[in-house]
């Protein structure tokens, strides 16, 4: 089988930054790769100079240039190039994660050629109504700069709408998205666990006395809160928090770092390459999430991977944390966080059951073959959507 991967990324490219979505697309593509089919991943970037590039298993076919300036209408000038690499590459199936342009011209190709393309939800809003429009108005960008954006963004969430009801099936990380995909487009989504590919081996034995935070410096994850989690652990001895991540907007970093140099327990670090961060987890003794929403984050598969229990303040996706025992979760509440936390910190002994639970349960639901079975599968079934009557869920069956 011939499968057609879009991306705005890869994520071992440096020029593209790093998001949820380019994890996930990353190890399916390696895994469906390893198990015989003929993957080409399709992206943006803003550094290789190749147009085609053989990544063991899967061929890379870049998209260039990646333009920086204009950002808000680029993807317009990018459709064209993305159809032209589909119509060349003539795949049996096409797959994409995230609301994106590229959502819509999977879509159109697929109905046009008879061909499935299977879309991936990849957060608790991905099937929300104007999420692009919304985020804008929402974002620290001027008045007049969001007048200016407002028609992309407005025309970019149109062709999302129109992609999303023409794929042939969709992927959803959890229940919470596919109810919301039903309420929002009347489709049935086919719910799969976020996929991790195996370790190589043994981690996460040799833990220090790290508290970590590890995501995007935004408002949106909320670092100034794991600030105000250190202020308030000051008084535990040999205990660091480290805040690792970086950002575009520099004045917001700026704010963040300048609070920062006042909190003597606290160590920042800035961006991280994504191949380093399996080490910050392997060293943290527990990891802490503060973002708004999200739906399986993949900063807590690689957390549990190498058994570090995750402190969440919004997010317990399945209601895995509280009911697996795999850390802590918050329900929101600031304070019930902090008092989680310290007693956490103050009672912790190196080599818990709690990580090994942890491990054992990541290893179980996230690098579970079951999982790329499904995926082969629904690539192979052709462009008919899963009745409505028969959702399809191998979630309860994985995390068992």
């Amino acid at each position: 089988m011939r499968l057609v991967m879009l991306a705005d990324g890869y994520l071992l490219d440096p020029s593209t930054g790093i998001n949820g979505a380019q994890v996930q697309m990353y190890n399916l593509a390696h895994a469906f790769a390893r198990r015989g089919v003929e993957v080409h991943y399709v992206c943006l970037t803003g550094g290789s100079a190749m147009t085609q590039y053989h990544s063991g298993a899967l061929t890379l076919h870049w998209i260039q240039p990646f333009e920086k300036r204009g950002a808000g209408f680029s993807w317009l000038r990018y459709r064209k190039s993305f159809q032209n690499a589909l119509q060349q590459i003539a795949p049996d199936a096409v797959y994409q994660r995230g609301r994106s342009f590229l959502t819509y011209v999977a879509a159109k190709w697929a109905k046009r050629t008879g061909k499935p393309f299977v879309w991936g939800t990849n957060g608790e809003d991905s099937t929300e109504f104007w999420k692009m429009t919304g985020n804008l108005y929402r974002s620290r960008r001027p008045a007049w700069k969001k007048a200016f954006l407002t028609p992309a963004m407005f025309t970019h969430d149109l062709m999302i709408h129109r992609g999303v009801r023409m794929a042939s099936k969709v992927v959803n990380q959890t229940e919470f998205q596919r109810k919301r995909l039903l309420n929002n487009y009347g489709k049935i989504g086919v719910v799969l666990p976020s996929y991790t590919l195996p370790p190589s081996g043994k981690s996460g034995i040799d833990k220090e006395k790290i508290v970590l935070w590890l995501s995007t410096l935004s408002s949106f994850y909320q670092p100034e809160l794991f600030l105000n989690l250190a202020e308030r652990c000051l008084d535990l001895d040999g205990w660091t928090f480290v805040l690792a991540g970086g950002t575009p907007d520099r004045g917001y970093e700026h704010d963040v770092e300048t609070r920062a140099q006042n909190i003597t327990n606290v160590r920042v670090l800035g961006a991280v390459p994504y191949a380093e961060t399996d080490t910050l987890y392997e060293r943290a003794a527990l990891y802490v999430r503060t973002c708004k929403n999200d739906g399986i984050p993949n900063a807590f598969i690689q957390a549990w991977l190498r058994r570090t229990p995750v402190l969440s303040l919004n997010v317990d996706p399945n209601g895995w944390i509280e009911e697996k025992g795999l850390g802590f979760f918050a329900r929101g509440d600031m304070n019930r966080l902090v008092e989680q936390a310290r007693e956490y910190l103050i009672h912790y002994q190196p080599g818990n059951a709690m990580g090994k639970k942890c491990e054992d349960f990541a290893i179980a639901t996230f690098a579970s073959d079951k999982t790329i079975d499904s995926y082969i599968g629904i690539f192979s079934s052709g462009p008919a959507s899963a009745s409505a009557d028969h959702p399809v869920s191998i979630m309860e069956e994985t995390s068992a």
